[in-house]
C-alpha cells in the first residue's frame, strides 16, 4: 500500500469508514452521535489498519 502524506487522510478516512459503518448497518443507533458513542472502537481501528492508519496509546498513571 502507498505511503499516504496528506492530510486529507486524517479527514477522508474516519469519514469514509463511518459512511461505510453506517451502509453496512454497523452503527444502529438513530439520531445525532459522536462517532466515539456508537462506532465500536476495534471495529474502527480494524478499519483504520486496512488503510496502513495504526494506533498505538500508552497511558501512564500519575501518583498525586
Amino acid at each position: 500500500m502507498a505511503a499516504y502524506v496528506s492530510r486529507c487522510v486524517s479527514v477522508g478516512f474516519p469519514a469514509g469508514i463511518t459512511t461505510r459503518l453506517l451502509g453496512g448497518n454497523h452503527i444502529i443507533e438513530k439520531g445525532f452521535f459522536a462517532s466515539e458513542e456508537v462506532i465500536p472502537t476495534n471495529i474502527y481501528f480494524e478499519e483504520l489498519a486496512k488503510r496502513g492508519i495504526h494506533i498505538q496509546a500508552n497511558f501512564i498513571k500519575k501518583s498525586c
